[in-house]
């Protein structure tokens, strides 16, 4: 008997959100393996064509309409609330899976996707990291199996919620294989990602500064991503920058591509990551990272990568490093392109399948 599973898919369809992208990439792996899911994938008005068609391309799944608006957050909290008891029960689903909070009661097993514990740090809003606990602790407490995309997400959320620690499965998300870009000149640096503040591009501008300082040839550092750059723009010209940083701002996936291609590195301080996307993403086309020591992008990168601590004076030298030593380079830039590979759709999908079939026996054993 299949495995009947509904997939949230009723939030904000943002093209440059790490977990959309995590969602998309869960459907072309679905499409590719064997398994005993039935899929029925809950869109809402705003959902993509492109996440619809990848998952008609899955085997028997189907596609139901939800009346969940994804803004504002307590417009769509009520109405799931109110709707998935009653949508859950008419298609006899088995296990339900949610990215967001809170989780309804449900009679059902759900399987929870945190991706990462930003509500918890330094950058949130007051509101958010008063209320934070209490509305992470209920969901857990629903929740028959809990997804993360990294070891390091588990460890935070095991320390802080230990009664959850047996129900966390690590599932990072996937990419396509990419070819190999031979024979492209690869010169500047690239950081990609929103302008807010969990991404440290203040500190990301003074590293940069400082390095242009010791090196005058040092190319142009490019930033992309959807959002205002106003405050960046206005803080490159502080630092005498200005000519030196080239804001691309949001662009589609085929630029990205280009940008990642003619990098000498990704560079990516923020340390509040619950995977780091961009690192994956720049590893699979041979480009090494820059990141931040003790998060998940030091995982992700592993020797594709240096791992720098939080002092501009370190980024500064390892930017004028990369740059001079191209040997050094390449070699990381192959080292990515190797830790990437084991980073497949297929893999990932297999993984949340594994969860799935947990998650059902948790129902049956209840």
């Amino acid at each position: 008997m299949n495995l009947r599973v509904a997939l949230q898919a009723w939030l904000p369809d943002d093209a440059a959100s790490g977990a959309r992208t995590r969602l998309l990439g869960l459907l072309h792996g679905l499409a590719t393996i064997d398994h005993d899911v039935e899929l029925h994938l809950l869109a809402g008005k705003a959902t993509s064509d492109e996440l619809v068609d990848a998952a008609r391309r899955i085997a028997g799944a189907a596609i139901h309409r939800v009346p969940i608006p994804p803004w504002p957050p307590w417009r769509r909290v009520l109405r799931e609330q109110r709707h998935l008891p009653v949508l859950i029960g008419q298609l006899d689903i088995d296990v339900l899976d949610l990215q967001s909070l809170p989780v309804p009661r449900l009679d059902r097993p759900v399987v929870l996707t945190v991706h990462d514990l930003r509500d918890f740090g330094a950058y949130a809003r007051t509101w958010r990291r008063v209320v934070a606990p209490a509305v992470m602790a209920q969901a857990l407490r629903r929740a028959a199996r809990i997804v993360v995309p990294s070891p390091n997400v588990r460890t935070e959320l095991a320390h802080r919620f230990p009664r959850s620690g047996d129900r966390i499965d690590v599932v990072p998300a996937g990419i396509a294989r990419q070819a190999a870009t031979n024979g492209v000149t690869r010169t500047g640096f690239l950081h990609v990602g929103r302008p807010e503040p969990r991404k440290a591009l203040p500190f990301l501008l003074e590293a940069y500064a400082r390095a242009a300082r010791i090196a005058p040839e040092l190319p142009e550092l490019v930033l992309v991503g959807p959002g205002s750059f106003d405050r960046t723009r206005a803080r490159a010209e502080r630092l005498g920058i200005a000519d030196r940083v080239r804001i691309a701002g949001a662009i589609d996936e085929s630029g990205l591509a280009t940008e990642i291609d003619h990098a000498a590195a990704l560079v990516f301080p923020s340390r509040l990551e619950g995977f780091g996307l961009p690192v994956l993403e720049a590893a699979s086309r041979g480009t090494p990272s820059l990141v931040a020591t003790g998060g998940a992008t030091e995982w992700l990168s592993g020797d594709g990568g240096l791992a720098l601590p939080d002092n501009p004076d370190a980024w500064a030298n390892a930017l004028v490093r990369l740059h001079r030593d191209h040997t050094l380079r390449d070699r990381l830039g192959a080292a990515a392109r190797t830790r990437a590979a084991g980073f497949t759709t297929t893999r990932s999908a297999q993984r949340l399948v594994d969860v799935w079939q947990r998650a059902a026996s948790h129902r049956r054993h209840v």
